[in-house]
């Protein structure tokens, strides 16, 4: 019958080197979410979306409806976003990540979605009004997300990064939280 203590002596190996890795001292404070998460918790909960394509199939500007839903994650962290948009066979279903990297000392912006195979990575600042405007890494795509009011956000992207060819526009509006009662006449006035 083979020894079972070099397979016993792996394990134990294997258990003290990962216990060495349990940080024992408090972890490096730019790993905890800072005062510009803050800014990311406005993006949580559901959303309608009116999206303005401009450049279409024909050249002619079009509008979808999408929905998306948002909540916090690890920790406040980042803000993960599910949305979909249109209908039928060119619904498309979107995954958001948000985020603030402390160290980077910018937003970060992570987008995938059901009609390409592309990952697109963003960065960026944001102003005293909490408008926040992203590049991708060869500024050949930016996205500006502007808040209107508490309810209300402005989201732009433009060919080049910032420059002055607009792709699409999309105004996304809070959806009342049905879990707090919350209802609204149709001005969008609570009641």
């Amino acid at each position: 019958m083979p020894s079972m203590l070099p397979l016993g002596a792996a394990f134990l190996g294997g258990a003290l080197m990962t216990a060495s890795l349990v940080p024992t001292e408090p972890q490096n404070p730019m790993q905890d979410p800072g005062p510009e998460h803050a800014l990311l918790e406005r993006f949580e909960g559901k959303f309608h979306s009116r999206i303005e394509i401009v450049g279409g199939p024909n050249g002619k500007p079009f509008v979808v409806q999408g929905t998306s839903e948002a909540e916090l994650i690890l920790g406040g962290r980042f803000v993960l976003s599910r949305g979909m948009e249109g209908e039928g066979e060119d619904a498309k279903e979107t995954l958001t990540l948000l985020g603030y990297d402390r160290k980077m000392e910018r937003y970060t912006f992570l987008s995938v979605n059901s009609q390409d195979t592309a990952m697109t990575w963003m960065s960026g600042t944001a102003d005293d009004e909490g408008t926040i405007s992203f590049e991708t890494l060869g500024k050949e795509v930016g996205v500006t997300m502007e808040w209107i009011d508490e309810d209300h956000y402005l989201t732009g992207v433009t060919l080049p990064a910032g420059g002055p060819l607009k792709l699409a526009e999309v105004l996304s509006e809070r959806q009342p939280d049905e879990a707090k009662g919350e209802s609204h006449d149709e001005d969008g006035e609570e009641r």
